[in-house]
């Protein structure tokens, strides 16, 4: 019993001094200088975060807008597809529509109340008068194009439930429509490519046999270099009709903006 007694003695003083020696590590590496970072090693690495930051930021916030571009126009595409194959099935197929004989407002006004605006969510028509949209159309190159626009008294416009405006353009054989993301809100103009996008429903083969009576993006039955470098093409190109191939080029691309997309969003 002694035996035992003793060697319990020794094992709680061991394992005494064994816990003495645990809390004096611990202890020094709270209180050692190298277990904790300085007041200038904070700052420093905060510093460094808030560049990181601030250069990656923008670039973040810029892809978010351009989808939430994206995923709008991809809607008003989808709807308007849709309200056009609708008014085939009450009027036959689009080679028998009236289109007007000119690009002017009645013509518009016309296509607009017959085989579109019955078809979709209208909140407001305007006709060819103001109210509709944000203001005027501009191209890429920022010039003012007056055939589009609040202003225009060529095209008839509405408002879709969804927030966005059409309008459009009527005459021979074909109507253009163009859709305006913004609607009546935002800036006080709507840039092509950017917030305005424009597509067209042909009755001819003159888009190309496989487009006869689709909706498609402007441009699209061209060549890829026709879509962006022609005088209607999806580039900063100095003239007034500058960014009318954009849907065409988003729609070439697989419903997407390339990195080479004119626009900044």
């Amino acid at each position: 019993m002694k035996t035992t007694n003793k060697n319990n003695e020794t094992m709680a003083q061991t394992h005494s001094r064994n816990n003495g020696t645990h809390r004096t590590h611990f202890t020094h590496l709270i209180t050692s200088p190298k277990a904790a970072f300085t007041l200038a090693e904070v700052l420093i690495t905060l510093a460094i975060i808030g560049i990181v930051a601030a250069l990656t930021m923008p670039t973040i916030l810029a892809k978010y807008r351009q989808q939430v571009a994206l995923t709008k126009l991809k809607k008003a595409y989808s709807e308007i597809s849709q309200a056009f194959k609708m008014a085939e099935v009450d009027y036959g197929s689009c080679e028998s529509w009236d289109y007007g004989t000119a690009f002017d407002g009645q013509s518009a006004v016309n296509f607009m109340n017959k085989y579109l605006a019955p078809y979709l969510n209208v909140v407001k028509n305007c006709g060819t008068d103001k109210g509709c949209w944000n203001g005027d159309a501009y191209s890429l190159s920022g010039i003012k194009n007056g055939t589009y626009g609040d202003s225009s008294v060529d095209a008839a416009k509405i408002i879709v439930n969804s927030g966005y405006t059409i309008g459009i353009t009527s005459g021979g054989y074909y109507v253009n429509v163009q859709i305006n993301l913004n609607g009546p809100k935002g800036a006080d103009k709507a840039v092509m490519g950017k917030e305005l996008f424009f597509g067209t429903l042909n009755s001819t083969t003159d888009n190309g046999a496989r487009y006869k009576c689709q909706f498609i993006g402007h441009g699209l039955w061209r060549t890829e270099d026709d879509i962006i470098n022609s005088e209607n093409g999806c580039s900063d190109n100095g003239t007034r009709g500058a960014g009318m191939n954009c849907l065409g080029l988003i729609i070439h691309d697989g419903w997407k903006f390339r990195d080479t997309y004119p626009v900044k969003f």
